[in-house]
């Protein structure tokens, strides 16, 4: 008969090992992913202003609620023109961007000019000192300033997208960012505020024709002004229809003509303006220069002409092929003829070179 196993005989069998349970593990913070997430962002970000949230959206309303939301702006059409004015002031206000407003003397229906001061405003002037007392040797001279200046009113009949309500949302959301970086300054590459009283940016009336560099010009009664002041001289950068896409030419040949760049122009003596501009824009967009003494005419037709006859450094930032441009002055200068794009690269360019040149320079002496 079969042996049978004895108790003591399956007790010596070795018995399988019961499988083991992992440990279990601690749960992972929620956290951790958007955590490594913003490092990596941070890391793989490229130096300098690339992107700021919201920036374009902003760009895009103001030059929609100019051309769109207000229209026509000029000295027959006194109540837009006031709207337009109270817009800029408002946001201005808004962002706590210090301003003041200037009225323009002698022109009827006119809206005053309006200066913000992004870093501050200048210092007021030293008491003298008295009669027979020493000259106070360690004063700092008067600083000579940087402007940044549009025009905001248009001819009759114009809604004035391009020309100039580009311009002013360009040169309002640089002077936000000028005034107050948001927190990502740091990762981001905006530079800090510009010293008080170095940078101005300026909105001025009555640019387009029959007032142009005549005085009821905004532009000629800041910039006579401002001679009448001990300040010397400084630099001036008139941004005038930027962001023109090829939607806004007349043919598809012309069409070439508007890429996604810009365009520089000065005269001679405003050469290092126009190139340190220029080099501010370039890392960002095509930039075409134009430095010269003959033809060009398309370089003098903006508020910056009335400071160089004072002495003063000026260019036009404007977009390539301008004098071309079919819908510039024309009821088709609508919001849809612009690059947003465009515009937003501007604005980050600008900011960069009115903060990292806090003083403008003189002009460069003649021969």
């Amino acid at each position: 008969m079969p042996h049978r196993p004895r108790p003591r005989d399956l007790a010596a069998r070795p018995r399988p090992a019961a499988p083991r349970r992992p440990a279990a593990r601690a749960p992972r913070p929620r956290w951790l992913p958007a955590l490594a997430a913003s490092l990596l962002l941070l890391l793989t970000q490229p130096c300098g202003a690339q992107e700021i949230p919201g920036l374009r959206a902003n760009l895009e309303r103001t030059v929609h609620e100019l051309a769109v939301g207000i229209g026509p702006r000029h000295q027959d059409a006194p109540q837009a023109y006031s709207r337009a004015a109270a817009r800029i002031t408002a946001l201005l206000s808004r962002w706590g961007v210090p301003h003041e407003t200037i009225p323009v003397p002698g022109a009827r229906n006119t809206p005053p000019i309006i200066v913000a001061h992004p870093g501050g405003p200048p210092a007021p002037p030293a008491n003298p000192p008295a009669p027979g007392a020493p000259p106070v040797l360690d004063m700092p001279p008067p600083q000579a300033p940087l402007i940044l200046g549009a025009h905001y009113d248009t001819v009759p009949g114009a809604p004035g997208a391009a020309d100039n309500a580009s311009g002013v949302a360009i040169l309002l959301e640089t002077a936000r960012l000028l005034h107050s970086p948001p927190r990502v300054k740091a990762w981001r590459g905006l530079p800090l505020p510009p010293p008080p009283g170095a940078v101005r940016v300026a909105f001025f009336p009555n640019e387009e024709a029959p007032n142009f560099m005549t005085t009821a010009s905004g532009s000629v009664a800041y910039a006579a002004l401002l001679a009448a002041t001990p300040a010397p001289p400084g630099r001036i950068v008139a941004v005038d229809t930027v962001g023109l896409s090829p939607r806004a030419a007349e043919t598809g040949i012309l069409a070439a003509l508007f890429g996604n760049g810009v365009a520089v122009g000065a005269r001679g003596p405003s050469g290092p303006l126009a190139r340190d501009l220029a080099a501010a824009l370039a890392d960002r967009l095509p930039v075409d220069t134009v430095v010269t003494d003959s033809g060009g005419a398309w370089i003098d037709r903006s508020d910056h002409t009335a400071f160089t006859s004072h002495g003063w450094q000026g260019a036009l930032l404007t977009s390539p092929g301008v004098a071309l441009a079919a819908c510039v002055h024309a009821p088709c200068d609508t919001p849809d003829i612009l690059d947003p794009r465009i515009m937003e690269k501007t604005v980050l360019g600008l900011v960069e070179f009115a903060a990292r040149t806090p003083h403008a320079r003189a002009p460069a002496p003649g021969p």
